[in-house]
């Protein structure tokens, strides 16, 4: 306010001053252009002099104006289409994630043309398509991503991958993956996870086993996946070497080349052991299964150990009798045991072996077995009530009435 009461007295004083010159001191000036004059006193050509200078300062303003004109406007509307393109762009990624595919693919191929960097644009129209099954719309937009953005091969392969291996084309998928793996080496890690894939589903477990020391390496896969994958890998090498002429061989030259940690895995020596016991090389799985279950013990293992026809069945009765100090309740061990000695026809033992499995265990092979043993020994009785409780164990069975005397 003070401010405003200062401005307004120095106007006064100023007005008053310029009166007082214009009073005491009016001044001539005279100007002849040709045979024209202009007469006016000094402070009329002062004023003239001051407006004059004022309108030209005020014409260049505008001039300058002007001609920034065209620029100011191409900014607004850019920043206007900015906005619009932001919205469709939006609008564009709610509808993918909703399932509107049709949708999302319209608005932002749009927002596409709008858009300083139309990349991502492009690619997630690529993945509506294939959500459409347009094979050529995918196509087309891979096409366009690649020329917004040629450096960018590596998001456009990627997405093209995928979308391949999502449709079981893994033939075309597995070209594309290598092909990148070409241009970037061994060291990106979704790559390989995408491999991984591409060989799993074109049951290539050969290339799976060349991958595994990469996977190991790689922080794409953690222990457990890679334990499952090698896992999985040598079991199906493994049955691959099973059909073979020479399976003896095929099956050896698999097991070599399985990492000496992994020859103790329990799912491994169980099916290494299996497919030697398919291949009749019986006496090679019962040392195999005796070594392991020295250190690493699996029933699943004991299954196999009682079916097996070694070279010397009496010291693999007794190997097995052994490890019976220590597990004298497992009724799998018991049944192994009851088996080999049928082979041994140590039928009073079979019988007893038998007889104490099921008091752990009451399976139905373990009824059926002994049932045939006693229907052998005589024991007629025994033997039709241990088959029926064999039929009980497969599911129940109905009360009927039954003839009290032969038909005969």
């Amino acid at each position: 306010m003070r401010a405003l009461l200062i401005a307004v007295l120095i106007a006064l004083l100023a007005a008053f001053a310029i009166a007082w010159g214009i009073h005491n001191y009016p001044g001539y000036v005279l100007i002849a252009v040709g045979k024209t004059t202009f007469e006016m006193t000094l402070w009329v050509a002062g004023f003239l002099q001051l407006l004059a200078l004022v309108t030209i300062l005020a014409v260049v303003w505008l001039v300058g104006r002007s001609l920034r004109l065209p620029f100011a406007t191409r900014r607004w509307f850019s920043r206007f289409g900015g906005r619009n393109a932001n919205g469709l762009f939006n609008r564009g990624l709610i509808a993918f994630a909703e399932g509107h595919w049709e949708k999302s693919r319209k608005a932002l191929e749009r927002s596409a043309r709008r858009s300083e960097n139309s990349l991502i644009h492009y690619l997630v129209c690529a993945r509506a398509s294939h959500h459409l099954d347009d094979d050529k719309g995918i196509e087309k937009y891979l096409q366009m991503a690649h020329q917004e953005a040629p450096n960018a091969y590596v998001a456009i392969d990627i997405t093209q991958a995928e979308m391949q291996l999502g449709t079981g084309r893994y033939e075309q998928a597995l070209a594309t993956i290598l092909r990148l793996r070409k241009s970037l080496g061994k060291q990106h890690p979704y790559v390989l996870r995408l491999l991984v894939k591409i060989y799993l589903g074109l049951k290539d477990y050969r290339h799976i086993e060349k991958l595994l020391p990469e996977i190991k390496r790689s922080a794409a896969f953690s222990d457990e996946r890679y334990k499952e994958l090698l896992v999985l890998a040598y079991q199906e090498l493994l049955v691959a070497a099973s059909n073979k002429e020479e399976a003896e061989q095929a099956l050896t030259e698999v097991w070599e080349k399985v990492p000496r940690k992994w020859q103790h895995d329990n799912d491994l020596v169980y099916r290494y052991a299996t497919l030697l016991a398919s291949a009749k090389l019986d006496q090679r799985a019962v040392k195999l299964i005796q070594g392991h279950l020295r250190k690493y013990w699996d029933d699943r293992l004991l299954e196999v150990y009682g079916q097996l026809v070694s070279t010397d069945l009496k010291q693999q009765l007794m190997v097995a009798e052994g490890w019976l100090k220590e597990r004298n309740n497992n009724a799998t061990l018991l049944l192994a045991l009851a088996r080999l000695c049928m082979r041994l026809e140590l039928w009073g033992k079979a019988r007893e072996y038998y007889q104490r499995s099921l008091g752990f265990a009451r399976t139905s092979a373990a009824f059926v077995e002994l049932a045939r043993l006693s229907e052998a020994l005589g024991e007629s009785d025994k033997s039709r009530d241990y088959y029926l409780q064999s039929l009980a164990m497969q599911g129940s069975v109905l009360e009927l009435p039954l003839p009290s005397k032969s038909l005969r």
